[in-house]
């Protein structure tokens, strides 16, 4: 009797192993320890260094999911023990960093002629390096990576759309994204250019291949004397008439969009009678 009422008079025995762990998607750390005897009930506090932030859990097992941490700070969890008539005091606490914000103002400038993009943004808290992708959209991703607040990719493939965006990288964690920014890059080169020249009608039919987007194509047709005739055509061939026998032409296809030109293709010359 005396045996009992002095271990009832002891108190709970405090919880040891705290382990922490965060979910960096969704800023939620699960936290878990080896009971203590005794001890019914438990409290997980999450207190945030820098502001005013605090996140609770309660349970009476080994483990509990804190929610809602702010992104970009740092906490202090802790756990503490509730016995039957007493608590058990936490012995110690862990730092956790929640994963950094997303990065904001994010700008892409990019230039029609080489395909690469420059993207800058403002920094973000949290953040020790930052990672701006381009995606297609068919499991292919174009990055670069920069502890500074701007970078460039390169060699996007032509006439794609991109999906733009930047996160924020810590030790342990990759952010959330930026706001998306939409580009398409400079349609694609016409290749394998085809001209049929009909001396007898002057009719010139030019056929081609393109991959990609775009919107249209222009077909230059350059005589050995300087004339000019062009034609514009939503499809992959184009019909310039009016053209005269005994002389050479110098054939170019460009691919266009709303918002760029493609380089022009290789020139690729007919005579009258050959193609």
């Amino acid at each position: 009797m005396f045996l009992l009422l002095q271990l009832s008079l002891l108190g709970p025995c405090p919880l040891s192993n705290m382990n922490t762990s965060l979910n960096c998607d969704t800023n939620t750390v699960t936290v878990s320890w080896t009971p203590g005897r005794g001890i019914f009930t438990y409290n997980v506090n999450a207190n945030a260094f820098n502001i005013v932030d605090q996140q609770t859990c309660s349970t009476n097992g080994s483990s509990c999911n804190v929610t809602s941490l702010t992104c970009g700070e740092s906490y202090q969890v802790s756990v503490s023990g509730l016995g039957k008539t007493c608590s058990s005091p936490a012995q110690t606490w862990n730092r956790v960093n929640a994963a950094p914000c997303p990065p904001t103002q994010v700008r892409v400038d990019f230039s029609c002629s080489s395909n690469n993009i420059t993207v800058s943004w403002m920094a973000s808290k949290g953040s020790v390096s930052y990672m701006a992708v381009a995606d297609n959209g068919k499991d292919q991703l174009w990055t670069c990576n920069t502890s500074s607040t701007a970078c460039q990719v390169s060699n996007l493939p032509c006439g794609q759309d991109y999906k733009v965006y930047v996160v924020g990288i810590d030790d342990k964690c990759t952010g959330a994204k930026s706001n998306i920014t939409k580009i398409q890059t400079a349609p694609c080169v016409p290749g394998n250019i085809q001209p049929n020249l009909d001396c007898l009608s002057g009719v010139l039919n030019v056929t081609w291949q393109s991959t990609g987007n775009f919107s249209q194509f222009y077909t230059s047709v350059v005589s050995s004397t300087g004339q000019v005739s062009t034609c514009t055509s939503n499809n992959q061939y184009c019909i310039v008439r009016n053209l005269q026998c005994e002389m050479t032409y110098s054939v170019t296809v460009m691919a266009q969009s709303k918002a760029c030109n493609s380089s022009l293709s290789p020139i690729n010359k007919v005579t009258a009678g050959n193609s």
